[in-house]
Order: structure tokens, then sequence, then C-alpha cells
């Protein structure tokens, strides 16, 4: 599955505002900011997306939990897309994209099983995250410090630091910076 795109219509600080993660080949995203600019709400409201939004969000400082509203489009690796919306609710919260009543087993087709615990472990991670290392993950160490690992990819730090590109992402992102 790939995220392409979330469409982030009502929920945290952002109203409709889109986060397109399309590209033409497999990769990873990394999304970074300043303080307060939106990381956290953002990763919350895509694993609202995927898995439903949390009884008690507290994404629901600027719009009110009757109206938060997220989307996205996946892609599977047949090329197969799905549309949806999430809404915070416990009955028909997930819809398509004319805002329809959705049936899960369309989503299901493209999560293939995975559950929130595996999303959060395998690729939803954020600060708290990578700060312990990848607990529960196979770890390796760096510094003397725990350095999360990808089972498909090995140490994520030491491959993107031999990665031309990363470099000069990260050259760049530092000189934006001064």
């Amino acid at each position: 599955m790939r995220i392409k795109e979330l469409n982030l219509k009502a929920v945290g600080p952002f109203t409709n505002r889109i986060i397109s993660f399309s590209t033409t080949s497999p990769g990873l995203h990394i999304v970074f900011g300043a303080n307060e600019a939106g990381k956290s709400s953002s990763l919350r409201a895509l694993q609202s997306l995927l898995f439903g939004f949390h009884r008690s969000s507290p994404d629901n400082f600027l719009h009110s939990y009757k109206n938060l509203l997220v989307g996205g489009l996946l892609e599977n690796k047949n090329g197969d897309s799905l549309y949806f919306y999430r809404r915070k609710g416990s009955k028909n919260d997930l819809l398509d994209i004319d805002l329809n009543p959705l049936a899960p087993e369309e989503l299901n087709r493209f999560l293939h099983g995975m559950d929130q615990d595996v999303f959060k472990s395998a690729y939803g991670l954020d600060h708290a995250a990578l700060m312990r290392g990848g607990e529960g993950n196979t770890g390796s160490k760096r510094g003397g410090r725990a350095v999360p690992v990808c089972r498909r990819c090995g140490d994520i730090f030491s491959q993107a630091s031999d990665c031309r590109a990363w470099r000069r992402g990260r050259l760049s992102v530092q000189a934006k910076g001064q």
C-alpha cells in the first residue's frame, strides 16, 4: 500500500490542507517542521483515516468532534486506488469520495490485515518512538544510542547517511534554517 495523499479537511489545526506523497518510485517520506507546525496532528490524522478517530481525540480544538474529517488516497501494488474519507463517529464513519458510507472491506483490501499497532511501529514513527530507538523492533546501536531498524531496510540512519540525495536534502534544510 502506498499513501498518495492525505487530505486534512477538518482536523487539528488544519482546514482543507492536502499533503501529497505522490512519487513515481517507492521511498521513505519524512515529515519535518518547526514546533507546533502540525507534524503530530498530521500523523494522528493519517492514523485516524486508516483506523478511525480515537474516542477522545485531541484534534477538536479548531473543529468540533462532529465536524472532524480527514481524507486520503491509497494505492496498492496492482495499481488500484481508493480515495476515501473518515469522520469521527461510531457508525458509518468510513466514507467514499462522495461522502457516502463505504464498506470497511473496501479499505481492508489495501490494509491487508494491518492494524494500528503494526502501523505505528512500522510506518508511523513519531519523535517519541525514534527516541526510544524502536523498542520492540530489532535495533542497532549508534554512539551508544539505540537506532530504529526496519526489518526490510536495516538501519535507516546508516542508509540515509550513505544516500547522496539525503545528504543534499539535509544540507539544504540546514541552509534554509540559517
